[in-house]
């Protein structure tokens, strides 16, 4: 019995050496993809699409690499396909992806986390339900959840055709040249859904336009009309102030004066698409509240998608500070794990380890120093002619039919900004508005130290 024993022993032995060896294998080729650019491993004779590459780095799943990933632009290629129709379903699993772990990365998460972002927003911006759950919908929900879902629409086209611009330090764009963070703005490089998903802010900054008129055009349409689909919040600790020529976004200590200035801004969104579930399995309504089966009271406390404001005049321009974070305030996030009561304390806090709004991670923790910054990392600069050309962008867009709108929502959402600017330039209606615009340079800074 006793030999008997020992034999089995060794032979175990010999299938566990056997076993680390194959992984072994795999891991070295799961460290070409973790390491590599997207491209590179696209046009790798040992894999035949980039669905195999992402596939290739399973068994590569909780591995470690020191740093942040080396990619430094990701558009509607390196996110892989969506020709299936599941590929852009929401379920409660959606908001449940690939984490990249902390001190380090895994590049499918990078993905995973890109991929559930443009199918979160695409069903923000087009979901339409007469009962949620268990509450049927008024006439006045689904009008005013229109008028929302064509707020969302028009922030995302102004980030097409513009284009949204980024840095990677702290308001690096309004420093002097000669600073040792300066950074020239370059076209944001990952795909346009996921630069609302992460947890940064848009600056949107202004000349020969009102912080009113850019408000109101991008949340009603109309730049003479002021918008209802708005409230006054009572605390934001985000805002703008005036540096140099141009416009730095602050960490506030006593954000409430905004509101007493009528700066701080909100609205609830149905961050999603209504009618589909949230993490918990609720079905989200037209202001992401959370709606069960049969009932048709919402769950108090949680919901999902607000867009905080802050808007302010200053010597010459104006700005437009604008961002999506997972809860309203005084609200909970209706996630299994790391659950989040949104008070003005958390504002506070340091938030990048939070989960973002659609479930993944913020910035910082996905891609390290090469993730926008936290402050002042996304921007956008309207002068007088691009305010005239997004108005004749909105109508055009928006007066499409549903089909239409979706196809192309679909596009831009997949694409980076130079890739969906390209993309809005070659539709057969839109190229003029392109005349006479100026071109800066796209991309290359995310590498430079």
């Amino acid at each position: 019995m006793k030999v008997k024993s020992s034999f089995f022993r060794l032979l175990n032995l010999i299938l566990l050496l056997a076993i680390c060896s194959c992984s072994l294998g795999a891991t070295e080729e799961s460290f070409s993809f973790v390491k590599g650019h997207a491209d590179t491993i696209r046009d790798s004779p040992n894999n035949e699409s980039f669905d195999s590459a992402i596939s290739l780095n399973i068994l590569g799943e909780t591995e470690i690499i020191d740093g942040f990933p080396d990619i430094t632009e990701c558009g509607i290629d390196c996110i892989g396909d969506f020709s299936n129709p599941e590929d852009w379903d929401v379920d409660s699993e959606t908001w449940m992806q690939e984490k990249a772990l902390e001190g380090g990365y895994n590049e499918r998460a990078i993905i995973s986390q890109f991929r559930a972002d443009v199918k979160i927003w695409y069903h923000t911006l087009f979901d339409v339900a007469k009962s949620v759950g268990g509450k049927r919908l008024k006439e006045k929900h689904l009008r005013k959840l229109e008028k929302v879902q064509n707020f969302l629409k028009r922030w995302f086209l102004t980030l097409a055709f513009i284009p949204l611009r980024c840095v990677t330090k702290d308001n690096a764009s309004v420093k002097s040249k000669d600073h040792p963070d300066y950074q020239q703005m370059v076209d944001f490089p990952y795909p346009l859904a996921s630069a609302l998903s992460h947890g940064q802010r848009t600056v949107f900054k202004s000349q020969g336009i009102t912080e009113k008129m850019l408000y109101n055009l991008l949340l009603s349409g109309n730049y003479k009309k002021s918008p209802d689909i708005d409230y006054i919040r009572s605390f934001s600790s985000h805002g703008v102030s005036e540096e140099g020529e141009g416009l730095q976004e602050d960490k506030l200590r006593f954000g409430v004066l905004n509101t007493l200035k009528g700066s701080n801004r909100g609205v609830d969104i149905p961050l999603g698409g209504v009618g589909n579930q949230n993490e918990m399995g609720h079905f989200i309504g037209p202001e992401g509240q959370s709606y069960g089966r049969f009932s048709p009271k919402h769950r108090g406390k949680y919901q999902l998608g607000h867009v905080c404001i802050t808007i302010g005049r200053f010597n010459g321009f104006a700005g437009v500070l604008m961002g999506v974070e997972s809860a309203a305030p005084r609200k909970v996030t209706p996630f299994r794990e790391g659950r989040k009561h949104h008070t003005w304390q958390s504002g506070m806090k340091d938030e990048t380890k939070d989960r973002s709004c659609t479930g993944g991670q913020k910035w910082q923790a996905l891609l390290g120093d090469k993730a926008p910054a936290h402050y002042g990392g996304l921007i956008i600069q309207i002068n007088a002619n691009k305010f005239s050309k997004l108005q004749e962008l909105f109508e055009i867009i928006l007066n499409k039919s549903q089909e239409e709108q979706e196809e192309i929502f679909k596009e831009l959402l997949r694409r980076n900004a130079t890739e969906a600017q390209a993309y809005l330039k070659q539709l057969p209606d839109l190229g003029h508005l392109f005349e006479g615009m100026s071109k800066t340079p796209s991309r290359a800074f995310l590498l430079e130290e």
